[in-house]
């Protein structure tokens, strides 16, 4: 998150403005944000040609971008597009994280299914709010038997 502090209120305003006018809603932009906090510093030209191909060859609904708003973090042409053709080809019907986060040798592996299972979705889901918190609560659980007093430290 130290790229968003370091930007002035303009670039902020910058990038707000253009995913406003994509079709978001100021609260959708706020989810986006906290998620993909890089939003605030990506290349609007890229942004620009990232969303006209979501919009116009892909034609998903603007949801799936609040949910995997990283999908403006992927390279058009080395990534988005070569997949997103494959999958077609494929005839899958997929998530926009299930389709770009991750490896190449992975997404390899995946063309090589005949079908996409509801569990292999959910497996590598999205990179959503709810799964962080889960891992952020099951890590804290571990952790349970220290003692969560701060008195030693305070002298």
């Amino acid at each position: 998150m130290p790229q968003a502090i370091s930007l002035g209120r303009a670039a902020v305003l910058k990038h707000v403005n253009f995913l406003t006018a994509c079709g978001f809603m100021l609260s959708q932009v706020s989810r986006m944000v906290v998620v993909c906090p890089q939003l605030l510093a990506l290349n609007m030209d890229i942004m620009r040609m990232n969303f006209e191909y979501f919009k116009n060859e892909m034609e998903r609904d603007l949801e799936e971008l609040v949910e995997f708003p990283a999908f403006f973090t992927y390279g058009l042409e080395s990534t988005v597009r070569p997949r997103h053709e494959m999958v077609v080809r494929k005839g899958f019907t997929c998530s926009l994280a299930w389709l770009l986060n991750c490896s190449d040798a992975k997404f390899d592996e995946r063309m090589k299914y005949d079908t996409i299972g509801v569990e292999e979705m959910e497996a590598h889901g999205s990179s959503d709010m709810d799964t962080f918190v889960e891992d952020v609560d099951s890590e804290e659980d571990e952790y349970s038997d220290y003692e969560d007093s701060d008195d030693e430290f305070v002298r």
